[in-house]
């Protein structure tokens, strides 16, 4: 039982260890240097006292193994929660073939900042439709542009950092 007890104890740190390790990774890419230092410091922590303990044991391949699981666990938690906490921003581009006004209005409704640009297609002149909002919104905004004009063209680009401009976190609008 003690041998079982200390089996979890080094997977469950190993997946906090790399769910934290995933996290930082994130922020550090979305410029939140100082937080992802902060992070950083307590991953190394668990990283460091759980690999000491498994290399004392060597002698059984049972805690190589438990550690090898939380690291390949905890790189998928680490995703999942990152999915979760929807960090940051994101531009959103449309092509629509037939519904590009539907579409303005659809995002400028709900409070969001909308650029349009005039294009020119393989069928003719088109509109690119450019709207920056918070990731925690871009499931929504997705099912409504799929319910507007399921053949339309979504690119989607993760933004570091903006400046200037409208964006609607800023003025209170609704999502």
């Amino acid at each position: 039982m003690k041998d079982m007890i200390w089996l979890l104890a080094i997977f469950l740190s190993r997946v906090c260890d790399m769910s934290l390790a995933t996290f930082r990774t994130i922020l550090l890419v979305r410029g939140k240097k100082f937080l992802a230092a902060v992070i950083g410091f307590f991953e190394v922590l668990i990283f460091v006292v759980v690999l000491s303990k498994v290399m004392n044991s060597l002698d059984s391949p049972l805690p190589i193994l438990a550690y090898c699981l939380g690291f390949a666990f905890g790189n998928y938690v680490g995703g999942w929660l990152e999915g979760k906490a929807a960090l940051g921003n994101v531009l959103v581009q449309v092509i629509s073939k037939t519904e590009t006004d539907k579409m303005i209005t659809m995002a400028r409704e709900r409070g969001l900042g909308v650029t349009v640009i005039p294009a020119e297609g393989l069928s003719g002149p088109k509109k690119v439709i450019n709207v920056h909002a918070k990731r925690k919104w871009l499931d929504k905004m997705l099912n409504e542009i799929g319910r507007i004009d399921p053949s339309a063209y979504v690119s989607i680009y993760d933004s570091r950092q903006t400046v200037g401009g409208f964006f609607a976190a800023s003025k209170g609008k609704k999502s």
